[in-house]
C-alpha cells in the first residue's frame, strides 16, 4: 500500500501554488516576491512528480 495517495486527499498540491502566488501579489517587497514565486514553482514541481 502506497501511503503517498493518502497524503493526497488531505493535500493538494495545486492549493500549495495558489496560496504561494496569492502571497506573492501582496508582498511588499522584491525579494518577498522571489520567495513566494520559488516556492510556488517548487509546490508545481511537486504537481508534475505524480503523474
Amino acid at each position: 500500500m502506497n501511503s503517498q495517495n493518502n497524503d493526497h486527499l488531505s493535500f493538494d498540491p495545486r492549493d500549495a501554488v495558489c496560496q504561494q502566488l496569492e502571497e506573492a501579489l501582496h508582498a511588499d517587497d522584491g525579494d518577498e516576491k522571489d520567495f513566494y514565486i520559488r516556492q510556488a514553482l517548487q509546490a508545481t514541481e511537486a504537481i508534475g512528480d505524480d503523474s
